[in-house]
This record gives C-alpha cells, sequence and structure tokens, in this order.
C-alpha cells in the first residue's frame, strides 16, 4: 500500500462526485488510513462532507478494532500525543464486558492481539439478489501479536492479575464501509480516475447499502501469512457475462502462523476501457 507512483489530483470526490470550481475545496484522501501506515495519497479527492465520513469509518476501526495490534507494531499516529501508555485487559470474563473487572497494563507488557471478520464470497458472485445482510454468520478469527505471548500472559498473573482476559469489540457494519472506502479509492488511483469502471462501492461506504453483496472474502479465506504488512491487488473477473473490477485486500498480512488473516474480496464497478488497459483479466 506504499505510494510508488505520484497520483494526479482527481479534481472531484470519489464519493459523492462532486465537482468545485475551485479545487481547493477538495482535501486529499488517503487511500489507507495514516493509522494503518498508508501513505499513497489521492490529491484533491474528497468533499469535506464525504471526509467526515471516511474520517470516521478510519477512526472508528483505528480506535476499537485495531488498537492493541497498532501500538504493539508501532504504527504511525496523527496525535502522538493522544497515545496512550497503557492498555486495558479483563481479569474475569463476562458476557457483558461493561461487567468484568478490568485492569490498565503497560503497552509493553501488553499481549497484543488482532481479532477480525471473514465473510462467504459476496453475493453477487455467488448470484444472490442484493441484501443487508450476510448469508452466512460472519466468522471471527483471533491472532497473537508478538511471539512470547505466553510469557506476557504469566508475567501479568505474576504481577498479580487474577486473570487475563483480551476483549474486542468488532462491528462488522463500520468495518466493512472502511474495506470499501480502501478498495474504491485504490482502484481509483490505480485504474487512473472514475472513468475508468461503473463505481459501486460509494452507496455502501456513505450509506452502508447493501454491504454483503459486493464485499466478502476470497474463495481461501485465511492462507498463511506473507511478509507484507498489508497487501492490495486489483483483477478483471467476468461475473454474468459482465467484466469487473474485484480488489483483493488483506490488512495485517504478516500475522499469524499457519492460518493468516483474511483475504478481503469486493467488487469495485463494472470495467470500462481504461480498467481493461491497466489490469490483467483473470478468466
Amino acid at each position: 500500500m506504499s505510494q510508488v507512483e505520484k497520483y494526479r489530483p482527481v479534481g472531484q470526490c470519489i464519493y459523492c462526485y462532486y465537482k468545485p470550481k475551485n479545487l481547493k475545496e477538495l482535501g486529499n484522501e488517503h487511500i489507507l488510513a495514516v493509522s494503518l501506515g498508508g501513505d499513497a495519497v489521492l490529491p484533491r479527492a474528497s468533499c469535506k462532507k464525504c471526509e467526515k465520513v471516511t474520517s470516521y469509518l478510519d477512526g472508528y476501526c483505528a480506535k476499537n478494532i485495531f488498537q492493541s495490534a497498532r501500538f504493539a507494531i508501532g504504527y504511525p499516529t496523527r496525535r502522538p500525543k493522544e497515545v496512550p501508555t497503557h492498555l486495558e485487559v479483563q481479569e474475569t470474563f463476562s458476557p457483558d464486558p461493561k461487567t468484568a473487572a478490568k485492569r490498565l497494563v503497560p503497552i509493553g507488557d501488553h499481549p497484543g492481539f488482532l481479532a477480525l471478520p471473514s465473510f462467504d464470497l459476496p453475493g453477487i458472485i455467488r448470484n444472490r439478489t442484493p441484501s443487508e445482510n450476510f448469508a452466512h454468520p460472519v466468522k471471527f478469527h483471533f491472532w497473537s501479536i508478538f511471539n512470547d505471548h505466553d510469557e506476557r500472559i504469566q508475567r501479568l498473573k505474576r504481577s498479580g492479575l487474577s486473570g487475563v482476559k483480551l476483549y474486542r469489540e468488532v462491528k462488522v457494519a463500520p468495518f466493512v464501509r472502511m474495506l470499501a472506502k480502501v478498495a474504491h479509492a485504490g482502484a481509483v488511483a490505480r485504474c487512473g480516475g472514475l472513468d475508468s469502471f461503473t463505481p459501486l462501492l460509494p452507496e455502501v461506504i456513505l450509506k452502508g447499502t447493501s454491504a454483503p453483496y459486493l464485499i466478502g472474502c476470497a474463495e481461501r479465506r485465511t492462507p498463511p501469512p506473507s511478509f507484507e504488512l498489508h497487501k492490495f491487488n486489483l483483477e478483471i473477473r467476468e461475473i454474468n457475462s459482465k467484466r469487473y473490477v474485484i480488489a483483493f485486500l488483506r490488512l495485517f498480512a504478516n500475522i499469524g502462523a499457519d492460518v493468516g488473516t483474511p483475504v478481503y474480496l469486493l467488487v469495485v464497478g463494472e470495467a470500462l476501457p481504461k480498467a481493461e488497459e491497466r489490469i490483467v483479466f483473470v478468466p
């Protein structure tokens, strides 16, 4: 997800398509959030209204889903003064985390972990009608960030904790909308503009509409990890006699042992000639 080329200014909002006379009304859009180490930027690509939506999605995921993983790995932050020195663990398990006994422990001692959901293939690939619900129950997967995870647990217990339970809230709706934002912005950048495909994901990003129809996981959902921090690839595939731009996104790709993090598959939009020139067609 590193910026390997300088992308040209888009000149309109890539989400709502607002095209102002003064380009200064448009902000620069990070394809992947800075909080995840993203440095690829689309200049003049987001209006202020849509920027509030995407900032909320990136912020929710950074704070509520990726928090311990981000700080354990040392990803950058826009607000270094707000980086916590301690993170929370639970001493007891409770169906309602609000009632569980909690303790703050130093980041250096925290047994960082990551929780991510996985899904079946998107509904459009499975010939299903658009829906607001995933066809099958969402599965959750959990990974330790550190190789000395068990040793950290034992150290915390020796420090006086009666138990060490890790809890993370993962709301699926903002998470999949964040995935859609990365895939859509990445496709605009890689394909050379909004005129390279007929976008399908902006409604998902801005409103959460029909996300399960366009977003899911690849056929092999959790392959072994790779060496990259994050992976992003585009392909063109034929679905129901039409050719679509497909994005494959894998966050924290280097985490895990035999089972790595999910490979998310997003149907970005119907391919136009400009995309056909830049992306490989995979039958």
